[in-house]
C-alpha cells in the first residue's frame, strides 16, 4: 500500500516549543535543523522526520530507535536494512507532508503563490502553458501548480534532482485523468494523483502504473498532541 500523512504546522512558531522532539530525530536531522536561519524551515524539517517515523511504526511496527537513512549518489534519502520500503518527503506553507510504502514513491506539496508564476517559462511547456491560460482566470493559478506539483512529483520518483530539466516532459489532462508525456511519447508506466490539502496547498503524487489501485488517496492528517501521546510510549 502507499500511505501518505501530513501535519500542519501554522502554530508551532519556534523549535524551541516542541524540542522534546529532537530526542528522536537522527543526527544527521539535527545538523540538517540547525542549519535552517528561519524558524519554520526549522519545524518543518523536524516533523518531516517525526511524522515519517510515526508512519513506519503505524503501518509496519517499526521503532524509531532502529531506523536508519542513507542517500543516494544524487541525495535522495532511503531507509537502511528496511529492503522493500519507501517514502518520500515534501513541506511548503503551513504543512509537512510524508509518503511512503512498498515501492518508491515521489510526491509535492506547494503553497499556493500569485508571485510564483513568472517560473512559467522555466519549467513549463508550450503545451502545459496554453492549458493552463485556457482555464477561466480564476482556476488559472491553481492549475498551475497542479501541473508544478505534478512535475515535483516525477522528478522526485525519478530521485535525480535537478538534472532532470522541467520541459523535457509535460502532462496533458483528459476525462480519463492525468496523461504523461516523456520526450514526447506517451508515457504509462506511471500513475499520477493530485488534489489540495487545504485551500491554499496543492499535493501530487506518483509510483508506478501497477500500484494505482494501492494508493490509500485519503490522507491521514497528524496533530501535534496525536504525535505527542505517540513520543511518549
Amino acid at each position: 500500500m502507499i500511505y501518505q500523512y501530513a501535519i500542519n504546522t501554522k502554530k508551532i512558531v519556534n523549535i524551541n516549543e516542541v524540542k522534546e522532539f529532537l530526542n528522536i530525530v537522527s543526527a544527521e536531522r539535527k545538523v540538517k535543523i540547525n542549519r535552517f536561519y528561519f524558524q519554520k524551515d526549522k519545524v518543518h524539517s523536524l516533523f518531516a522526520e517525526i511524522i515519517l517515523k510515526y508512519a513506519l511504526w503505524e503501518q509496519y511496527g517499526l521503532n524509531s530507535t532502529y531506523i536508519e537513512f542513507g542517500q543516494s549518489k544524487y541525495g535522495k534519502p532511503y531507509l537502511v536494512n528496511q529492503k522493500g520500503l519507501y517514502f518520500n518527503l515534501s513541506h511548503s506553507g503551513n504543512w509537512v507532508l510524508c509518503g511512503l510504502g512498498d515501492t518508491p514513491i515521489g510526491l509535492d506539496v506547494e503553497e499556493i503563490k500569485d508571485k510564483k508564476m513568472n517560473l512559467f517559462n522555466r519549467i513549463f511547456t508550450k503545451e502545459e502553458h496554453d492549458f493552463i491560460f485556457m482555464q477561466p482566470l480564476d482556476q488559472r493559478i491553481k492549475t498551475f501548480y497542479k501541473i508544478w506539483t505534478l512535475k515535483e512529483s516525477y522528478v522526485k520518483y525519478i530521485g535525480k534532482g535537478l538534472s532532470i530539466p522541467f520541459d523535457s516532459f509535460l502532462f496533458q489532462f483528459n476525462e480519463d485523468g492525468i496523461q504523461f508525456y516523456l520526450k514526447g511519447e506517451r508515457d504509462c508506466s506511471l500513475v499520477f494523483t493530485t488534489g489540495q490539502l487545504d485551500g491554499r496547498h496543492v499535493i501530487s503524487l506518483c509510483v508506478k502504473s501497477q500500484w494505482n489501485d494501492r494508493i490509500n488517496s485519503q490522507v491521514k492528517i497528524l496533530t501535534l498532541e496525536e504525535l505527542q501521546k505517540w513520543r511518549n510510549l
